[in-house]
């Protein structure tokens, strides 16, 4: 800890992570805006963890505004040899605010979207009716109402649209994190991939059809 490192914890499990925070605080003064930026996000998710065991762990609309400052640090830094961690923060962000996890999702058991989850996205339509993150919320909310099949089809197109953002193609492959990828088929069909086996990783053998 007196080097600059804390412990995180996860499913049991302990591991060193860098205390970002205390970079900010030895350092702030002598930092660049864009190292200051970066910094700023990681202490942010090292102070308080979004997720913990596949559950969101933060408000809904505070997870919406980490994926909004994620968003904002790779339109502002687009060469940034950082980006790939932001990508990282920004991906995670973003799909769960959309897309729930598993122990946290969207809707309650009648299909009906949660109330924070509604409050949220509401919110952050208004305060940032812009961004990228705005405008996945424009096209779930118009499917809202949708009969289910069309409702499903909406929330496939915006995560597709979430990974060939993000992440490099290859081979029909997105890389992905947090153990996902996505498979992108030539006719269009898109596949959500658990990826325990490196999937990305293997494009090449997937798409010759394994």
């Amino acid at each position: 800890q007196r080097e600059g490192y804390t412990f995180l914890q996860s499913e049991g499990m302990y591991y060193l992570a860098v205390d970002y925070q205390k970079m900010l605080n030895d350092f702030d003064c002598s930092l660049g805006a864009e190292v200051r930026d970066y910094l700023q996000l990681q202490a942010r998710e090292t102070n308080e963890r979004s997720f913990q065991d596949a559950g969101i762990t933060i408000s809904r609309l505070e997870l919406g505004h980490r994926a909004g400052a994620a968003e904002q640090f790779l339109q502002r830094y687009p060469e940034s040899y950082r980006r790939s961690q932001v990508s990282d923060l920004y991906f995670a962000y973003t799909s769960a605010f959309l897309f729930g996890t598993d122990n946290s999702p969207l809707r309650d058991k009648n299909g009906t979207l949660k109330s924070d989850t509604s409050e949220a996205w509401t919110q952050l339509l208004r305060e940032a009716p812009q961004t990228q993150l705005a405008a996945y919320l424009r096209a779930l909310q118009a499917a809202e109402q949708a009969p289910l099949d069309e409702r499903s089809a909406a929330y496939k197109a915006v995560r597709v649209a979430l990974a060939e953002k993000v992440f490099p193609l290859y081979q029909g492959v997105y890389s992905g994190v947090r153990g996902q990828a996505t498979l992108l088929l030539p006719n269009g069909v898109a596949f959500f991939l658990e990826d325990r086996f490196g999937v990305a990783e293997r494009a090449d053998e997937l798409t010759n059809g394994e």
